[in-house]
């Protein structure tokens, strides 16, 4: 393998297992939203004039709405934590594949399972610097791809991907 198809398949494994992340934060602005949204009921915006004149009215559905909308948002956590658990699941059985007392599984764990920053593992682990994390890193990545049924999940992965940016040039 070339040193570009190195680095490419690292980036599709990087991707691949930054999912979790990507799944907690959407379940995190889901749940934010949800706070704004109850807010919003509290204290709604565009309160009503009253004046002495008649008019007509257009039919709305009122405060009914606002339970079925809290009600789709909280469906959409739910829906979005069981995707991220599964997420978390499918990265801890590609971790599996590296040495449980490994320095590269023990970084990887903390950045893609535990969601901690370079800098964070930098003080959890006292390391000296960020090139020794991206180290371990990549030695962990690149032993990862030593492994067959990982190149297959990445491989699905990638052609989910180009699939999905196809269909979304349209």
């Amino acid at each position: 393998m070339t040193s570009e198809e190195q680095k490419h398949q690292r980036n599709i494994l990087r991707s691949y297992l930054s999912r979790y992340r990507r799944a907690k934060n959407r379940v995190n602005k889901l749940r934010r939203r949800r706070e704004d949204f109850i807010e919003d009921m509290k204290y709604p915006l565009g309160a009503q004039s009253y004046s002495g004149l008649p008019r007509s009215s257009a039919p709305n559905d009122g405060a009914a709405t606002y339970v079925f909308r809290l009600c789709e948002i909280e469906e959409r956590i739910i829906e979005q934590e069981k995707n991220a658990n599964s997420i978390m699941l499918q990265i801890m059985d590609i971790m599996d594949f590296l040495p449980e007392d490994s320095e590269s599984r023990c970084v990887m764990e903390m950045k893609y399972i535990d969601g901690q920053s370079e800098k964070q593992i930098m003080a959890a682990q006292f390391y000296s610097s960020r090139t020794t994390v991206a180290k371990y890193i990549n030695a962990g990545l690149d032993e990862l791809l030593t492994y067959k049924k990982i190149q297959s999940i990445i491989s699905r992965y990638e052609k989910k991907m180009e699939d999905i940016n196809y269909e979304g040039s349209w």
